[in-house]
């Protein structure tokens, strides 16, 4: 009564991999994916805030997305690394397309 499931590595790595390549989440880090919509979506509310302003904060981007630190720092690198965002100091500027 009460049992965890244990997932051994390989697999797991093999169903994460699966999921990133159909394209139904993405990896932020290692040790954190977004379901892709939840994903699309994070971006369309921080693109929108974006639209008012020209630079956020990862506290003001925290805050659109009721999100904690663990889960946006990841999100933001990320962005970072597909050239959405630059990091300027303490600051993330949007990267004009």
């Amino acid at each position: 009564v009460g049992r965890e499931a244990q997932l051994q590595p390989q697999p797991l790595r093999e169903v994460l991999r699966y999921l990133q390549d159909t394209g139904k989440i993405v990896e932020a880090n290692v040790n954190v994916y977004f379901h892709r919509e939840a994903y699309d979506a994070a971006w369309e509310k921080i693109a929108a805030l974006f639209a008012g302003k020209a630079e956020l904060t990862v506290s003001e981007i925290r805050k659109e997305l009721e999100l904690n630190r663990k889960y946006v720092m990841p999100l933001v690198e990320k962005w970072d690394r597909d050239g959405k965002t630059k990091r300027v100091g303490d600051v993330r500027k949007l990267i004009s397309s």
